[in-house]
């Protein structure tokens, strides 16, 4: 059950922030305080919640601590359909650009018709200022949620295993989640759900989890600072999108003309980007124009359905990667396989006239 909650949460949060506009907020302030003093909240009151359930009623005495119980928690209060964290998030936030799509150039154009809007933040790390959407932090949590239980939480997050996290994220993209249903391919979510991976492994393992058992007792020894899972990757104005139809890729780009900016709006950020991420990420995450290997940005989607992600994620989880690898061929192998169904079903069938 915790497993298609995951899938889920996904698809209720999907939005489409408005970057470029974002840009133009002259006024914005950068909220890497405001958002980490949300998350560091929400971490101390799943910790204040999992010791008081972990407290003997009897004796009053504290039991071992229980990872299993946090574990729920957590989950509770920042993965499941609608947490508590993003309902604090749109509270405390402040926006950088507009706060609905009636503010937007768009009005409804283009994704917009397909996808609710969400609203932006202006943020610093790895030495640059840039915007992104509030869903950004969502995903880092839900997918990158997923993402852990993918690589079996191992600590030592084993590349073969992300390879297939990061796999199933482009399927989504690609399939009933992004350009098969909403129009659009956000590169900028599969590099937040990419960040997610280290924010989970980081609560309560690695080199200095965040949270500690001292006693019986929970501590939040290391406070969240969105800064160190943060990229300019998350960024849609860097990190490109791409788009199903030339129809919806030109409502984006006349307004971005008029304003005489394009995708990416720094080269120079792309070519760090590329040093950053090792190469089997980097395809997986960044878009083929800021990777330096594209030019278009119009992608065709792939034919999957949400039962197949939720086998594909099942089969995963299960540790079966032969099945997995059955279900999801290389792309090449399921696009050719796609326009052969696709003539097959246009030709008229024996004996018709």
């Amino acid at each position: 059950m915790i497993f298609f909650t995951l899938l889920f949460s996904w698809s209720v949060f999907a939005g489409e922030p408005d970057n470029f506009s974002a840009r133009l907020d002259r006024g914005a302030v950068v909220a890497n305080k405001d958002i980490s003093f949300v998350v560091n909240t929400v971490l101390e009151r799943a910790i204040f919640e999992a010791n008081r359930r972990n407290l003997r009623s009897t004796t009053g005495i504290s039991a071992p601590c229980n990872k299993e119980k946090l574990n729920e928690i957590l989950d509770e209060e920042l993965d499941q359909n609608f947490p508590a964290v993003n309902h604090y998030l749109n509270l405390s936030v402040p926006y950088a650009g507009p706060i609905s799509v009636g503010e937007t150039p768009y009005r409804g154009d283009g994704v917009y018709k397909r996808k609710s809007f969400v609203a932006s933040a202006k943020v610093k790390s790895d030495g640059e200022t840039y915007y992104v959407g509030i869903d950004k932090v969502d995903h880092m949590f839900s997918q990158g949620s997923l993402y852990w239980r993918l690589v079996e939480k191992d600590a030592n997050l084993p590349d073969a295993k992300i390879k297939k996290a990061l796999e199933l994220g482009m399927k989504q993209e690609q399939g009933p989640w992004g350009l098969k249903s909403f129009g659009v391919k956000s590169y900028a979510d599969l590099a937040a759900n990419y960040h997610g991976l280290f924010f989970w492994r980081d609560l309560l393992n690695g080199p200095t989890p965040m949270i500690v058992c001292r006693h019986g007792q929970y501590y939040l020894q290391r406070k969240f600072e969105i800064e160190n899972y943060l990229s300019p990757a998350m960024d849609e104005t860097i990190n490109c999108n791409s788009y199903k139809s030339e129809e919806i890729l030109q409502a984006i780009k006349r307004v971005t003309d008029a304003r005489r900016v394009s995708c990416p709006v720094s080269a120079a950020i792309c070519t760090k980007l590329k040093a950053k991420y090792p190469p089997e990420v980097a395809k997986m995450i960044l878009h083929p124009i800021c990777l330096g290997t594209g030019t278009s940005q119009v992608e065709e989607m792939l034919d999957i359905t949400t039962r197949d992600l939720l086998d594909g994620a099942s089969a995963l989880l299960s540790g079966d990667e032969n099945l997995f690898n059955l279900m999801f061929p290389p792309e090449e192998i399921m696009r050719a396989n796609q326009q052969r169904n696709r003539r097959n079903n246009q030709r008229p069938a024996v004996g018709a006239q």
